[in-house]
């Protein structure tokens, strides 16, 4: 008797208890609400992202030059654009035209990655500075 008692308990206690919250018998008060998800960001102008933010994407000391830039790609949260320039290496010296992959995120620079030839930056179209 006492079992039988327990199991109808427990399973009164879990009647409310769903996967799916427009199923379950809880008050609505209850249960789980689930949220829109965010409006996708739109994507990031480069030309101007470049002219006035270049601190983020190069040091000074870099020096780079015949900038371009690639359109900008949706990545899973944020954006991705390839971005060529003729850059200084670490020493001064000159280290010639260096292709980068940066990752955009609410107009700022989240991730920079050098990129080799093998990469799909080498087969985007760029645009000028």
């Amino acid at each position: 008797m006492i079992r039988l008692a327990l199991s109808l308990f427990i399973t009164a206690a879990l009647c409310g208890c769903a996967i799916d919250p427009n199923v379950s018998w809880a008050p609505d008060i209850l249960k789980t609400k689930t949220s829109a998800p965010p409006a996708p960001e739109p994507a990031p102008d480069m030309r101007v992202l470049l002219q006035t933010k270049m601190a983020e994407f190069f040091l000074p000391s870099a020096a780079a030059s015949n900038i371009s830039f690639s359109a900008p790609r949706r990545a899973a949260l944020d954006w991705t654009s390839c971005i060529r320039a003729t850059v200084n290496g670490a020493t001064g010296g000159s280290i010639g035209q260096q292709t980068y992959l940066f990752n955009i995120s609410r107009n700022s620079v989240a991730r920079q990655e050098h990129v080799g030839a093998a990469h799909f930056c080498a087969t985007e179209t760029y645009q000028n500075l």
